[in-house]
């Protein structure tokens, strides 16, 4: 299941390190990153974003993995956000306010022209710049203690979304409608050098999470693509669905997963049933326990997972 979520700076999701008796290299980890995030930093604004925002929500992702086998797997991927109710740079009301600010800020250039118009020329140029200084005070105090938008006005002159996200982000949007979109190439070596790395397969997905009461949320997914097998291409298809209950900091979760392939060997069905915990401020603890049935075979085996996921 491909999670919908908020852009972050970076993203991590790594499998279990501790096997119980010893610190263990991660056989399964991943990253994900907004490259316009990264690379315009505070520069981004409210006015950029709203223009495009699926193209500044867009992240690429690095993922790898060790099976069994010991064959090593690298994914590249590139997705992003085509409905987000619950990001704060879409909130209709917050554009308002903007707007808001936008004619007061014309608002306190004529007051303080016409002020200052008094004393143009005929003072010296220290004198004017305390005077001017003076009369923006004396109108910012006014007009921000009469609406309390005073933490707003400061993100707003910064002309940044940082600190607008900053201010607007809160766990209620936690179980918003979201619609994300992606894709991935998949590429494997029977070593860990990287020079012998072919071409496995291509994926994309597409999940939608719609709220379920103040509290709960499902997400249901669709991905499916080719892949390499004996040198031939074969097509497989994923249906996983969730089920999330509980808070943004610790949220319960019921998920089944069908998935089918060409190769009907390798179809199969899951349930499962877990908890998402958020440690500290971004760092989230993620376990589930269930079992997979084999649809050609028919034999059952319980599944267990823990992740560590910072970002999400």
């Amino acid at each position: 299941l491909l999670r919908p979520s908020t852009p972050k700076d970076l993203s991590l999701a790594a499998d279990q390190f501790f096997d119980g008796k010893n610190i263990i290299i991660p056989r399964s980890f991943a990253a994900e990153f907004s490259p316009v995030s990264l690379l315009k930093s505070n520069k981004l604004t409210l006015a950029d974003y709203q223009k495009s925002p699926a193209w500044y929500n867009a992240r690429l992702s690095l993922g790898s993995l060790r099976d069994s086998l010991n064959i090593s797997r690298i994914a590249i991927g590139l997705r992003t956000t085509l409905i987000d109710k619950g990001d704060p740079k879409n909130d209709a009301n917050l554009r308002k306010t903007f707007e808001r600010l936008n004619r007061k800020r014309d608002l306190r250039s004529y007051y303080i022209g016409k002020q200052m118009s008094v004393y143009s020329g005929t003072i010296s140029d220290s004198l004017y710049e305390a005077l001017f200084n003076r009369f923006n005070a004396e109108f910012d105090n006014i007009a921000l203690r009469s609406d309390s938008l005073k933490l707003l006005n400061e993100a707003f002159l910064t002309d940044s979304i940082r600190p607008v996200t900053d201010l607007y982000e809160n766990d209620k949007q936690w179980n918003a409608e979201r619609l994300d979109v992606a894709m991935a190439l998949v590429f494997n070596s029977t070593d860990s050098l990287a020079e012998n790395m072919r071409f496995e397969a291509l994926r994309a997905w597409l999940t939608y999470a719609t709220p379920v009461t103040e509290k709960g949320q499902f997400v249901l997914g669709l991905n499916g693509g080719f892949n390499v097998v004996n040198n031939q291409l074969n097509w497989s298809a994923c249906v996983p669905a969730r089920l999330y209950y509980g808070s943004n900091t610790l949220k319960g979760l019921l998920e089944a997963q069908f998935y089918l392939q060409q190769l009907s060997s390798e179809s199969h069905f899951t349930f499962n049933l877990g908890c998402e915990y958020r440690l500290v401020n971004s760092v989230w603890l993620n376990f589930t326990v269930g079992f997979r049935n084999d649809i050609i075979a028919g034999g059952t085996d319980l599944v267990s997972n823990f992740k560590i996921m910072y970002g999400i």
